[in-house]
């Protein structure tokens, strides 16, 4: 059978590896199993462009990355930029302001770097979470700054009572991305369609692309593809967006799980 996909796009955290873990070895060697058949591996994530760009040294091969949910896509020098999706200034103050007034820790992603107000412990949690690095900023200058996302921070219960804070637009869209972190970016940022804006650039439909994740923010994109692949132990809404799910297996070596079943149910090779 002709191998029908030439695009897989896989998120970070979870999906190929467990926050602070390093890639496991059969999640390395399935990525080159699809590389060696001529299929071209991506990364999208809720991360910063700069924090992805290590995975590109340690997977090689990598050129394209999707960054902040969907809000940038970019080869990973930035020398060819496809999309970018900013919030408006004046929601980035009304969010800050908010933040400040239900005592919410915040962080906010800009074009060039991630950036808080007020630099605490939470800020501090957020930096080891992933091997993040956070610039102290005046609020004032923030909502100048080419904003993609905000995060406000705290224990698990207050996160998630950010969701009944009322939203300052219906331009923006929040979510609960982690135990500790409720994220706010454009409505029309997601994963799914920044992977339709790399597979229109590479000149390739929807049926020719591979998503790979685990997450609420993973839904979209897998969705659109034509093959979305959910791991086992990830979030329901994902499992049921996705073609196949990942049997029981280590988290660690889902993805490898995922891809063995690809090539079985499409015959790859």
């Amino acid at each position: 059978m002709t191998n029908p996909f030439a695009l897989a796009v896989s998120d970070i955290d979870g999906t190929i590896a467990t926050i602070g873990e390093p890639i496991s070895k059969a999640n390395l060697e399935a990525i080159r199993k699809l590389q060696s058949i001529g299929i071209e591996f991506a990364l999208a994530s809720g991360r910063h462009h700069n924090n992805m760009r290590r995975y590109c040294e340690l997977i090689p091969g990598i050129e394209w990355l999707i960054s902040s949910q969907g809000a940038w896509v970019s080869n990973a020098d930035k020398s060819v930029v496809l999309y970018e999706g900013y919030m408006r200034p004046k929601h980035v103050a009304a969010l800050l302001e908010n933040g400040r007034i239900h005592n919410y820790s915040m962080l906010v992603y800009t074009r060039d770097a991630i950036v808080t107000p007020h630099y605490d412990d939470w800020i501090r949690f957020y930096e080891g979470l992933a091997n993040n690095q956070v610039v102290e900023t005046p609020a004032s200058e923030i909502p100048s700054l080419h904003a993609y996302k905000m995060v406000w921070l705290e224990d698990e219960a207050r996160v998630h009572d950010a969701a009944c804070i009322p939203l300052p637009s219906d331009e923006l869209l929040g979510m609960q991305t982690q135990p500790n972190l409720y994220e706010f970016m454009p409505a029309t940022t997601n994963k799914g369609y920044a992977v339709s804006v790399l597979a229109k650039h590479k000149g390739l439909e929807a049926g020719q692309v591979i998503t790979l994740g685990d997450a609420v923010n993973d839904v979209s994109m897998l969705k659109w593809a034509g093959c979305g692949i959910a791991m086992g132990h990830g979030a329901q809404v994902a499992k049921d967006a996705a073609r196949i799910v990942t049997p029981p297996a280590k988290p660690s070596e889902a993805l490898a799980a995922g891809i063995e079943l690809l090539f079985k149910e499409f015959n790859l090779s």
